[in-house]
C-alpha cells in the first residue's frame, strides 16, 4: 500500500447517508449545486460528466478525454468559471527579442489565471514564456505557432510581467498578435500533485483511482466535502483542510465542498444531481 500524503484527517471518516431525492430546490426551481455558493459561499462544484473541465497537464492546455486519458487538472465550477477582469497591458502587436507583456493591475496571488492569445505571424526563433522572476506565474514555455493558444496557470505572486520573449543564442524575428488576454478564472481548481498520481478519466465519464492517484482541493479551513463516487454519496464533513485535501475516490462522478455542513435535504438535491443514491 502506498501513501505519500494520500491520507489525511477526515479521509475515512465518511458516511452513506439514508435515500431520496429529487432535482427540485424550494420553490419549485430545478437544483444545481450552483445554488450552495450564492452570495460568495466559498467551497468547490465538481462535476466530471462536463469534459470542458478536466486536462491532462497542469496548465490547462490539452483536454482530457474520457477514453483513458490522464487527469492533471480539474476546474472548479462554483463560479460559473467566471473571468475577471482584464490585467493585460498589450492587448496586440508585433513583439520581438527582449518584448514584454506586462499587467496592468497586480495579480491575485494563489488564483489561476487564463492566458489567452492569437498569433497571425511568428518567425521568432526564441521562446515566448511566462517568466518566474519579475512575474506571477512559473516559468512555462507557450506556443508560438500561428493560432489561438490557451492555457491556465496559477498566480505566485503578484509581479506583474506576463509574458515575455527571450532565449539563448541572440534569438531573431519577432510574433505578431491579434489579441492577448489575461484573467482570473474564478474558482478554487484542483490539481493532481504530479503527472504520476493522475487518475484516469473513464468512458463513463468517472475518474478512476488506482490506489495512489489524487487531486488536491485547494482550500483552507473547516470544510465538508460530499463526493458522489463507487453510485453513492460520500459525507466528509468538518474537516480542518490546509490546502492539501485528496478529493479523488475511485469511479468518481462529482463533488461539492462548502463551509459547514449541508441539511439532509441539500445532501439528496446534490445526490440526485449525480445520480448517486444517498
Amino acid at each position: 500500500m502506498q501513501f505519500g500524503g494520500r491520507f489525511h484527517a477526515g479521509r475515512f471518516s465518511s458516511s452513506r447517508l439514508g435515500a431520496g431525492a429529487g432535482l427540485r430546490a424550494p420553490g419549485g426551481a430545478v437544483f444545481s449545486p450552483v445554488d450552495l455558493f450564492a452570495g460568495g459561499a466559498q467551497g468547490l462544484f465538481l462535476d466530471w460528466r462536463d469534459t470542458s473541465t478536466l486536462f491532462q497537464d497542469a496548465a490547462g492546455s490539452t483536454p482530457s478525454d474520457p477514453s483513458g486519458d490522464p487527469v492533471r487538472l480539474g476546474l472548479d465550477k462554483s463560479n460559473g468559471l467566471a473571468l475577471g477582469g482584464e490585467i493585460a497591458g498589450t492587448l496586440s502587436g508585433t513583439l520581438s527579442l527582449g518584448g514584454q507583456v506586462s499587467a496592468v493591475s497586480s495579480p491575485n496571488a494563489g488564483r489561476t489565471y487564463v492566458i489567452e492569445y492569437t498569433i497571425t505571424a511568428s518567425d521568432f526563433t526564441g521562446d515566448l514564456f511566462t517568466p518566474p522572476g519579475a512575474g506571477p506565474f512559473p516559468y512555462l514555455v507557450l506556443a508560438k505557432a500561428v493560432g489561438t493558444h490557451r492555457y491556465r496557470v496559477p498566480a505566485d505572486d503578484a509581479q506583474t510581467a506576463l509574458l515575455a520573449l527571450g532565449g539563448g543564442g541572440s534569438p531573431t524575428g519577432s510574433i505578431t498578435f491579434s489579441s492577448i488576454s489575461v484573467r482570473e478564472l474564478a474558482g478554487n481548481h484542483c490539481l493532481a500533485p504530479g503527472d504520476a498520481a493522475r487518475p484516469t478519466y473513464q468512458a463513463d465519464k468517472k475518474l478512476a483511482d488506482d490506489g495512489d492517484d489524487s487531486l488536491i482541493a485547494p482550500l483552507t479551513g473547516i470544510y465538508s466535502a460530499y463526493i458522489a463516487a463507487g453510485g453513492s454519496l460520500i459525507a466528509d464533513e468538518s474537516v480542518a483542510m490546509a490546502g492539501d485535501y485528496d478529493v479523488l475516490r475511485d469511479n468518481m462522478v462529482g463533488a461539492v465542498l462548502v463551509s459547514g455542513t449541508l441539511t439532509a435535504a441539500q445532501q439528496q438535491q446534490v445526490a440526485a444531481y449525480f445520480g448517486v443514491a444517498v
